[in-house]
């Protein structure tokens, strides 16, 4: 008589499935304002970005079409494996008449989108919030970049109004303005509350009590931030790179 051990492959084969799919259920919250790249191989990779098309000149009578360029960036990054080994005895798979083991590949592919989610915000958090350093020396969010405030405010309409006007002046490598518009607000915990009760529509009967915001933005909260800042992002299938 044979058991469950006695196929590892076909056993290995159903876990996977399992793992897959809760996988691929769950739903980071890294994923509502960063876009996913996948890679063949370990090797560092340059993630180009291509700079915008110049603009366009007058076209004189002579009829000369002068040339243009296009400048590029790039940020190095690259892939690290992360992996956990459960060890199951024999007698624990064939006396499994419970459904304990799917449910631990089903927890296991949980975990690997909670890690995902963890390694990208332990980026994003970097460097006391401001995030990784780039390739210039600085923090992602940074004075320089035009992406940072000079000093924190509460969720309203002048501070968010000022992180939307930063958004839309962003520059992009060929000094041509990019035009973006905010998408997502990004909070903790300690600012939902806040955050859902400004982008709540309701009827204004003032103009004061108008909020250009509601029903403009879409909120993400994330237990990984622990203090009351709050970040705007654009929505990252807009961006190119």
């Amino acid at each position: 008589m044979h058991t469950t051990s006695d196929f590892p492959t076909i056993l290995g084969t159903a876990a996977n499935r399992v793992l897959l799919s809760a996988y691929q259920q769950a739903q980071p919250i890294y994923r509502t304002f960063a876009a996913r790249r996948n890679f063949q191989d370990f090797r560092p990779h340059a993630m180009l970005r291509i700079g915008e098309f110049p603009m366009l000149e007058e076209l004189t009578q002579s009829g000369e079409i002068k040339h243009g360029s296009i400048p590029d960036s790039g940020e190095s990054v690259g892939l690290k494996t992360r992996a956990r080994n459960i060890a199951l005895t024999r007698q624990a798979l064939i006396n499994d008449d419970l459904g304990a083991f799917s449910d631990m590949a089903a927890g296991a592919g949980r975990a690997a989108a909670r890690t995902e989610d963890k390694v990208a915000f332990d980026a994003l958090l970097a460097n006391s919030g401001n995030g990784l350093k780039l390739a210039d020396g600085k923090a992602f969010f940074d004075a320089a970049h035009g992406n940072l405030a000079a000093s924190g405010g509460a969720i309203a309409k002048a501070t968010v109004s000022a992180g939307r006007t930063a958004i839309r002046q962003q520059k992009g490598i060929g000094d041509e303005i990019l035009g973006y518009a905010p998408k997502i607000l990004l909070v903790g915990p300690t600012q939902e509350t806040e955050a859902e009760t400004f982008l709540a529509q309701v009827n204004a009967t003032t103009q004061a009590e108008y909020n250009p915001f509601a029903g403009k933005l879409t909120l993400a909260v994330s237990a990984r931030i622990t203090d009351n800042s709050w970040r705007l992002f654009t929505d990252p299938n807009d961006l190119a790179a």
